[in-house]
């Protein structure tokens, strides 16, 4: 199956998708009294490709299923615009409205592609990466940058063309759930998809709101904006102490035995890691190359210490030597650090949605010599452990799950007064479970240092559990704590400072 493509087997499977989605939305749309305007062909396809078959196809189907109009949205250029517009179907622009609306006057032609103009994505910011170089992107303390992206929305409003924010309210990428794009080098969403957004991630309104509140007030008639909620304040949980619960290697479950590694779908899975086992027949010395390369961030084990770390969110990932004797057990920890969810033919690599495969791709070496025989692990991690035996926790042991509980009490109906920003501040990288729910990962590199705990997870009055698996840990105690103010912040990374 080629994705975003008129081949059968792809269009068969979106029309599948497209059919379910439609049960749920059919009564939504504006002609049946509900909030849906208009349904967009794709999405930013002319950045992707120029199968006009395709997005064609896409517009039949969808045609079939809503009653609404029909729009496309691209890249204000003109090969963007060229690769995404569809006959019938209102071509559209994101970006700066300026130019882009310039653009689409300019380039498409096409009378039944011709009609108001919207942005229909106009960035209120952008999303933030894993890394330490890699800042939190906001415009809170920025008067002229928000005073920017005002304008631009008055820009818009003042000609009477329409806007869409993106984002307009702050979401979250749950458990395993973020995105990634592929650069050369896995840049790999946070867990956090706050976006710099007018309601940020918890819900609460920010600075820029209120500023384009002020904007979009002067064109809509008086009183028709009701006023927002006040801001509810989050809550603080003190210092909660996380012990050791049980080792990774001691939920492994059944293994899959094969001469060569198998990916992650090969083994029938999504998200989350695998764990590669070797018992080493001869000795053996050099380089160690995990398949065509690091997919995406592998933990190397020998007889269950931690030698090194290779990780695809560098442009040059770290050298792995190794010395290995008859006997000695070789493990490969390899996490999917999000899937590869954009690529514009700009980018000047391959084609990255069409190389999805996650794990191991290819055989593992040492030196010139490959590597065979392998027990392989399927770790998606759908739920942490119930229980688990006791385990001690020295510096380069294997990944832990560590426990603790806490209580708290409220006051309040509004499930946002137990809202918090939980933090795990001494641990190194790993997840969060909260009462059996998957906040997602945390990573010291940053920017992203807690995350977002919604009041619904949360009980009163009852114990709470989280439950912490530490990839790299190195101290018997964690801790974990609730913020009423979240911290962004960048820190070295420990496996490659």
């Amino acid at each position: 199956m080629r994705v975003r493509s008129s081949s059968a087997a792809f269009m068969d499977a979106a029309e599948s998708y497209l059919v379910r989605l439609a049960d749920d939305l059919r009564d939504l749309q504006v002609t049946r009294g509900g909030p849906l305007l208009m349904v967009q062909v794709e999405n930013e396809y002319g950045s992707y490709g120029e199968d006009h078959g395709y997005t064609r196809g896409l517009r039949d189907v969808l045609r079939g299923l809503f009653e609404v109009p029909l729009y496309t949205n691209d890249g204000g250029v003109d090969w963007t615009l060229a690769g995404g517009e569809v006959p019938g179907v209102l071509a559209e622009i994101d970006g700066d409205p300026r130019s882009g609306f310039a653009a689409r006057d300019a380039y498409v032609t096409d009378p039944t592609e011709l009609g108001p103009l919207l942005d229909g994505e106009y960035y209120t910011y952008g999303p933030d990466f894993w890394g330490s170089a890699s800042a939190h992107n906001t415009a809170a303390g920025q008067p002229d940058r928000i005073r920017s992206l005002v304008a631009d929305v008055e820009f818009v409003l003042a000609a009477n063309n329409s806007v869409s924010l993106y984002m307009f309210h702050g979401g979250t990428n749950w458990a395993f759930g973020n995105g990634a794009i592929w650069k050369n080098y896995t840049a790999a969403f946070v867990t956090s998809y706050d976006y710099g957004a007018p309601l940020d991630e918890s819900g609460r309104t920010t600075d820029l709101y209120y500023a384009f509140r002020d904007a979009v007030q002067k064109y809509v008639p008086e009183g028709s904006i009701a006023e927002p909620p006040v801001n509810i304040p989050l809550q603080e949980i003190e210092n909660v102490t996380l012990t050791p619960m049980v080792a990774l290697s001691d939920t492994l479950g059944e293994k899959t035995t094969s001469v060569t590694p198998l990916t992650m779908e090969e083994l029938d899975q999504a998200y989350g890691f695998v764990l590669y086992e070797h018992t080493a027949t001869t000795a053996l010395r050099g380089n160690l190359q995990p398949g065509d390369r690091a997919r995406d961030r592998v933990i190397v084990y020998v007889n269950g210490t931690k030698t090194g770390v290779i990780d695809s969110t560098y442009t040059q990932p770290a050298q792995v030597d190794l010395s290995l004797q008859p006997g000695d057990t070789l493990q490969l920890l390899v996490e999917n650090l999000g899937r590869v969810d954009y690529w514009s033919r700009e980018s000047g690599t391959f084609v990255a949605l069409e190389d999805p495969y996650k794990g191991i791709v290819g055989n593992v070496t040492i030196g010139d010599h490959i590597v065979s025989g392998w027990d392989i692990y399927s770790l998606p991690l759908d739920a942490p452990p119930a229980t688990g035996a006791a385990t001690s926790v020295a510096s380069g042991s294997p990944p832990v799950f560590f426990r603790g509980t806490f209580r708290v009490s409220s006051n309040s109906t509004s499930p946002a007064a137990l809202d918090t920003f939980l933090a795990v501040p001494d641990g190194i990288k790993g997840n969060v479970w909260v009462n059996g729910f998957n906040l997602g990962r945390y990573w010291i590199v940053g920017p992203q240092q807690s995350l977002y705990l919604p009041g619904t997870i949360i009980k009163t009055d009852a114990e709470n559990e989280i439950v912490v698996l530490e990839l790299e840990p190195s101290r018997e105690t964690l801790t974990a704590s609730g913020q009423a103010e979240r911290v962004w912040a960048n820190y070295p990374d420990p496996d490659y400072s």
